[in-house]
């Protein structure tokens, strides 16, 4: 007995040795490889990538964990001299390995019936719009991503991502996502990379949309702090919160801070009245943190002469002597250009101008540009929609947004109280932030953003759903 025993374990002895011996050959010797070619950067790429993969192939739904990380954090992929971010390429892991899946295995996939409307009207006029578009190219790149995201991504999110657990495991990874976000921004400040201007704004990963990931880490943060009965996920949200103030306030975007603020009024102190007495206490932990960091410039490592111009500029305070800045006229410009694209879409209210097409070259002028990098948007999602694809789509868009957000009205209705308060609370507050931003600001030709206004809504929506599966029950 002893030794048959004896043998059992020397055997898994063995065996965990072939394993060993397995996971060195395939990524100790390519990372070796990788060292003598100076390529690691593609090897570590292509681990990650292998990773997800792997996971996948496992637990499709684990896989989908990664989407959080990446778009909270979506890093350009330069070093492969393409405009591919890394959330792009593992949404397209994930396509890949879904395909797999319907493949091999007899699955019914549903679609929420409310937005089967919506996304029919915008892909086809979407598809109608190439009829009008000066640059075709530019309308099918655009095309094909409304059609993962819209499709695509809807599909697999609401037929994989339905349980209360697993929607609240996603949005504390959005909410640590948020955090990197936040700690890179600062980073970026501190050393002066990737900064625009005089003034220092910075960007982060996200461009000009690096705000609304702030804000929605923010608000979904506050809703975990003052709702949440987890104390490991309150000290993940205290931590969190002061990191992405300071990054949005960096930032210098307008549009994303009075975002944030009217959600604020609509998710909670409209909601709650008992929200008021809770934030109180984070709101004086807030101004201390901030207070501390601004008399000692950071701890030492920031200048406070940035401080005041940043934060002076954030709020429309900072005026240069003798001319006036250029971002003073930024709401005047938007006018202009709201102008111009109501007055293409009277003269294409069918087809638009063509998806991708609304570009501008010049504001001030009005003068389309070819799209691409240097060139700006008409800066209002509802009037890009109904300049690029007509009318419905336009309409069509709305129905969509409202209908996502009628959903997150009726879920916190209905869980307050309960532990999942704080997760329906924080998802309809950042949908807010991307619904009110979207007035000045265009998020679908983002591909984070989108995918995120999309993800928070199928959740919203799929909540709901459940919702009524219950009472029926």
């Amino acid at each position: 007995m002893h030794n048959e025993n004896y043998e059992i374990t020397s055997r898994e002895f063995i065996d965990r040795w072939y394993f060993l011996i397995i996971l060195c050959t395939v990524t100790l010797f390519p990372y070796l490889l990788s060292i003598v070619t100076d390529t690691e950067y593609y090897f570590f790429l292509g681990l990650f990538i292998l990773i997800v993969f792997i996971i996948g192939i496992k637990n499709f739904t684990a896989s989908l964990m990664f989407i959080p990380i990446v778009l909270m954090n979506p890093y350009t992929l330069e070093e492969t001299k393409t405009n591919l971010h890394i959330s792009e390429v593992i949404l397209l892991v994930i396509f890949v390995l879904w395909v797999i899946r319907i493949i091999s295995l007899n699955e019914k996939f549903l679609f929420p019936v409310k937005f089967k409307l919506p996304v029919i009207i915008l892909v086809t006029f979407g598809v109608m719009s190439i009829i009008t578009a000066r640059n075709i190219t530019a309308t099918i790149l655009q095309l094909i991503r409304y059609i993962e995201i819209l499709i695509i991504l809807i599909m697999i999110v609401y037929n994989h991502i339905s349980k209360p657990k697993q929607i609240r495991l996603f949005f504390i990874l959005l909410i640590i996502g948020g955090l990197f976000a936040s700690i890179v921004g600062i980073e970026q400040f501190m050393t002066g990379t990737l900064v625009k201007g005089d003034t220092r704004r910075v960007f982060g990963w996200h461009g000009g949309g690096y705000g609304a990931i702030l804000g929605s880490t923010i608000i979904m943060s506050i809703s975990v702090l003052v709702y949440d009965k987890s104390k490991w996920i309150k000290i993940l949200a205290l931590i969190t919160i002061p990191f992405s103030f300071i990054a949005l306030i960096l930032s210098q975007t307008r549009t994303w801070l009075m975002a944030l603020l009217i959600s604020i009024v609509l998710t909670f102190i409209l909601g709650d009245k008992y929200f008021l007495r809770k934030f109180i206490y984070f709101v004086i932990i807030l101004f201390i943190f901030v207070t501390l960091l601004i008399s000692t410039n950071g701890f030492g490592l920031l200048n406070e002469r940035w401080f005041d111009i940043v934060f002076k500029s954030a709020i429309g305070l900072n005026r240069p002597s003798g001319k006036t800045a250029f971002e003073d006229f930024s709401i005047l410009l938007r006018f202009n250009v709201w102008k111009y694209s109501i007055e293409q879409t009277i003269i294409h209210p069918i087809t638009g101008i063509g998806l991708g097409n609304l570009r501008f070259k010049d504001y001030i002028n009005v003068r389309l540009g070819e799209p691409g990098e240097g060139v700006g948007y008409v800066d209002n999602q509802y009037i890009q929609f109904f300049a690029e694809a007509g009318v419905l789509a336009g309409i069509a868009w709305i129905l969509f947004t409202i209908r996502a957000v009628q959903s997150g009205f009726v879920s916190i209705s209905y869980f307050k109280g309960t532990k999942y308060e704080a997760v329906v609370r924080g998802l309809y507050g950042s949908l807010l932030i991307l619904v009110i931003g979207s007035f000045f600001w265009v998020i679908t030709p983002h591909h984070e953003l989108f995918a995120l206004f999309v993800i928070i809504s199928v959740f919203l929506v799929r909540i709901e759903n459940n919702l009524r599966f219950e009472k029926k029950i």
